[in-house]
C-alpha cells in the first residue's frame, strides 16, 4: 500500500471496508483504492473535499494529458465512481457522464513457434516446465502462480484450478506430454 497524505486513515479504511462488503476481488480492491489515492494526490486534498469541478479536471487530465489507455481508465473511473456512490455519496452529474470507450482491438498473440522458442531457450529446467504447463493449460497468471502439486490428478488426467477468474474453480485436461514433463 502506498501511503498518501491526502487519502489515509479513517476514510481510506471506510472505502476499503466498503469494497470488502461488496465482494470486490483483491485486484479490484487495490486498483480502486489506488485510483482514489491518485486523484486525491492530484487535487492535493482529501477526496471527500474534492469538488465536482476538480473531478472533471482530473478525469480530463487522465484522458487528454496523460493519455491513459482505455484499460487504465477502466480501473480509475469505476474506482472513483465507487468512492462517490458508496463511501462518500455525491449526486454529481459528472459521475453519470464519465464513460470509458472500449477499444475493439485484438490482442497480440504469439505464434506456436514463438512460444516454443521461448520455452526452448529457457535454461532453468523448472522454469521450462512451468512455462510449458502454463501454456499447455492456458492458465491465467494468478492461476499459474497458485497451482499446487496436489491440484494435478494424473490418473484422471485433470488439473484442478482454484479460484480462477470470477473466483470460480474449474478442471482442465492435461496433456500426456505436460504430465510427463511435470513428473
Amino acid at each position: 500500500m502506498v501511503v498518501s497524505q491526502f487519502f489515509n486513515g479513517a476514510l481510506y479504511k471506510r472505502m476499503s471496508d466498503d469494497l470488502h462488503l461488496t465482494g470486490k476481488a483483491q485486484r479490484t480492491h487495490d486498483g480502486y483504492l489506488r485510483a482514489v489515492r491518485k486523484m486525491a494526490d492530484y487535487c492535493k486534498c482529501s477526496p471527500d473535499r474534492i469538488s465536482e469541478q476538480q473531478l472533471r479536471r482530473y478525469y480530463l487530465y487522465l484522458k487528454n494529458d496523460c493519455r491513459f489507455a482505455c484499460g487504465s481508465l477502466r480501473v480509475a473511473v469505476p474506482g472513483i465512481k465507487f468512492f462517490y456512490r458508496q463511501t462518500c455519496k455525491r449526486e454529481w452529474r459528472t459521475l453519470e457522464q464519465l464513460k470509458v470507450q472500449y477499444e475493439k482491438t485484438l490482442p497480440d498473440v504469439l505464434t506456436v513457434e514463438q512460444v516454443q522458442e521461448i520455452i526452448d531457450r529457457t535454461r532453468v529446467d523448472r522454469l521450462k516446465v512451468f512455462y510449458q504447463t502454463v501454456y499447455s493449460l492456458g492458465l491465467r497468471m494468478n492461476e499459474a502462480l497458485n497451482l499446487q502439486t496436489g491440484d494435478i490428478d494424473g490418473k484422471r488426467m485433470l488439473v484442478h484450478i482454484h479460484r480462477g477468474k470470477g473466483a470460480k474453480d474449474r478442471y482442465l485436461e492435461i496433456a500426456d506430454s505436460t504430465l510427463n514433463m511435470l513428473r
